[in-house]
């Protein structure tokens, strides 16, 4: 996948604060690599990108992660590298919030999963 120039110059920022200021091992800042290289695919499939990203994106995205049969693992690896990479963007001011995430529990059943195929939210 090809990113627009802005969204790898915001996602490399984004790893190399994690590498920089939190340590982040080699294999976690290449997963975070592949969860938001996904995310950027995600939005630009919308016709928008993480600048204008809204809670409604989040929760899809969050929603299709359940249904698509990724592991309990790789499902809050990927929210949690939303979630920093949300707060990196609010913190370097590139944007004015930090969207609140979806409270999504890996490997939910039951209400959580029929809500995200009703498009309802009860999670």
């Amino acid at each position: 996948m090809k990113l627009r120039a802005g969204g790898a110059r915001l996602m490399e920022a984004f790893l190399d604060m994690m590498s920089a200021e939190r340590g982040a091992s080699v294999n976690t800042l290449a997963a975070y690599r592949r969860d938001l290289l996904d995310f950027h695919g995600f939005l630009a499939g919308r016709g928008i990108d993480a600048r204008r990203a809204a809670r409604d994106d989040l929760k899809t995205l969050s929603c299709e992660t359940l249904d698509g049969g990724i592991a309990g693992s790789s499902q809050a690896r990927r929210l949690s590298a939303l979630r920093q990479f949300f707060g990196f963007l609010y913190a370097e001011g590139i944007r004015a919030d930090d969207p609140p995430m979806p409270s999504m529990r890996p490997n939910v059943a039951g209400p959580c999963r029929k809500s995200c195929r009703e498009k309802t939210w009860r999670c």
